[in-house]
């Protein structure tokens, strides 16, 4: 893959470009959430974050997502 053709992926599947807004900005219209990392913390309760862990916990350590 050439460093243009990264570039332009990139360019496409900003979340500015997909959304049609900034990041932080809120549409609960949208598909698309805010585009904070973390903000799933605010949406989750502790017995949702403890089940997610443990559905899917190893997938996302293996994928480097924190949790």
């Amino acid at each position: 893959m050439t460093p243009e053709i990264i570039q332009q992926a990139l360019a496409i599947f900003d979340f500015k470009q997909l959304a049609q807004r900034r990041e932080g900005e809120e549409d609960r219209r949208s598909f698309f959430r805010k585009g904070i990392v973390g903000d799933w913390q605010n949406h989750f309760s502790a017995d949702d974050q403890e089940f997610f862990q443990a559905q899917a916990g190893q997938v996302m350590n293996r994928v480097r997502y924190d949790l």
